[in-house]
Protein backbone atom coordinates (compact mmCIF):
# COMPACT_ATOMS: atom_id res chain seq x y z
CA UNK A 1 0.00 0.00 0.00
CA UNK A 2 1.08 3.62 -0.74
CA UNK A 3 0.40 6.44 1.51
CA UNK A 4 1.39 10.34 1.73
CA UNK A 5 4.55 11.35 2.77
CA UNK A 6 2.96 14.70 3.39
CA UNK A 7 5.72 17.64 4.41
CA UNK A 8 7.86 15.95 6.39
CA UNK A 9 10.17 15.18 3.37
CA UNK A 10 13.57 17.16 3.34
CA UNK A 11 15.35 17.04 -0.33
CA UNK A 12 18.50 18.04 -1.38
CA UNK A 13 20.84 17.88 -3.82
CA UNK A 14 24.51 19.16 -3.68
CA UNK A 15 27.38 19.84 -5.98
CA UNK A 16 30.96 19.26 -4.56
CA UNK A 17 32.49 22.57 -5.00
CA UNK A 18 35.84 21.25 -3.49
CA UNK A 19 37.60 17.50 -3.07
CA UNK A 20 35.94 16.40 0.08
CA UNK A 21 38.61 13.68 1.74
CA UNK A 22 37.53 10.31 2.42
CA UNK A 23 36.22 10.59 6.48
CA UNK A 24 35.86 14.29 6.73
CA UNK A 25 32.31 16.14 7.45
CA UNK A 26 30.17 16.48 4.27
CA UNK A 27 27.50 19.24 5.53
CA UNK A 28 24.16 19.32 4.03
CA UNK A 29 23.43 22.72 5.77
CA UNK A 30 26.76 24.96 4.56
CA UNK A 31 28.17 27.13 1.79
CA UNK A 32 30.56 23.76 1.30
CA UNK A 33 28.29 22.84 -1.55
CA UNK A 34 27.37 24.64 -5.09
CA UNK A 35 23.44 23.79 -4.50
CA UNK A 36 21.60 23.13 -1.11
CA UNK A 37 18.35 22.91 0.26
CA UNK A 38 19.08 22.41 3.86
CA UNK A 39 18.71 19.10 5.72
CA UNK A 40 18.95 18.95 9.27
CA UNK A 41 17.85 16.32 11.45
CA UNK A 42 20.23 13.50 10.27
CA UNK A 43 21.72 12.42 13.33
CA UNK A 44 19.54 9.81 15.59
CA UNK A 45 22.15 10.00 18.73
CA UNK A 46 24.21 7.35 18.09
CA UNK A 47 25.47 7.99 14.97
CA UNK A 48 24.05 4.77 12.76
CA UNK A 49 21.92 5.37 9.59
CA UNK A 50 18.33 5.74 10.04
CA UNK A 51 17.19 3.09 7.70
CA UNK A 52 13.97 3.33 5.74
CA UNK A 53 14.03 7.20 6.74
CA UNK A 54 17.56 8.48 4.93
CA UNK A 55 18.57 7.89 1.24
CA UNK A 56 21.71 9.24 -0.08
CA UNK A 57 22.94 8.92 -3.47
CA UNK A 58 26.79 9.33 -4.95
CA UNK A 59 26.85 10.01 -8.69
CA UNK A 60 22.98 8.09 -9.06
CA UNK A 61 24.27 5.19 -6.78
CA UNK A 62 22.51 4.40 -3.60
CA UNK A 63 24.89 4.25 -0.67
CA UNK A 64 24.52 1.99 2.01
CA UNK A 65 24.63 3.62 5.79
CA UNK A 66 26.46 2.29 8.42
CA UNK A 67 28.11 3.49 11.95
CA UNK A 68 31.15 5.60 12.30
CA UNK A 69 33.93 2.38 12.70
CA UNK A 70 31.44 0.46 10.10
CA UNK A 71 32.47 3.03 7.57
CA UNK A 72 36.38 3.52 9.12
CA UNK A 73 36.79 -0.17 8.28
CA UNK A 74 35.18 0.38 5.05
CA UNK A 75 32.43 -1.92 5.34
CA UNK A 76 29.73 0.73 4.68
CA UNK A 77 29.61 3.83 2.58
CA UNK A 78 28.66 6.38 5.18
CA UNK A 79 27.75 6.88 8.55
CA UNK A 80 25.91 9.86 10.09
CA UNK A 81 28.27 12.56 12.01
CA UNK A 82 26.15 15.26 13.14
CA UNK A 83 22.22 16.66 12.60
CA UNK A 84 23.43 18.35 9.61
CA UNK A 85 26.89 15.86 8.35
CA UNK A 86 27.22 12.71 6.71
CA UNK A 87 31.39 11.33 6.37
CA UNK A 88 31.85 9.00 3.30
CA UNK A 89 34.13 5.60 2.67
CA UNK A 90 35.52 7.50 -0.05
CA UNK A 91 36.88 10.95 -1.66
CA UNK A 92 33.89 13.12 -2.99
CA UNK A 93 35.77 15.20 -6.10
CA UNK A 94 34.80 18.73 -7.07
CA UNK A 95 31.27 18.09 -9.26
CA UNK A 96 30.46 15.05 -8.03
CA UNK A 97 26.12 14.97 -7.20
CA UNK A 98 25.30 14.14 -3.66
CA UNK A 99 21.50 13.45 -2.76
CA UNK A 100 19.98 13.15 0.22
CA UNK A 101 16.33 12.28 0.70
CA UNK A 102 15.11 12.67 4.44
CA UNK A 103 11.46 11.15 4.91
Amino acid sequence: SFSSTGDSVSKGVFIVAARTNAGSAFSVNSGQIAHSNAITGLDNGNGIGQGKTLDVFVNGQLLISGSTQERVAATRDYSIESGTSLAFAFDLEADDVVQVIKR
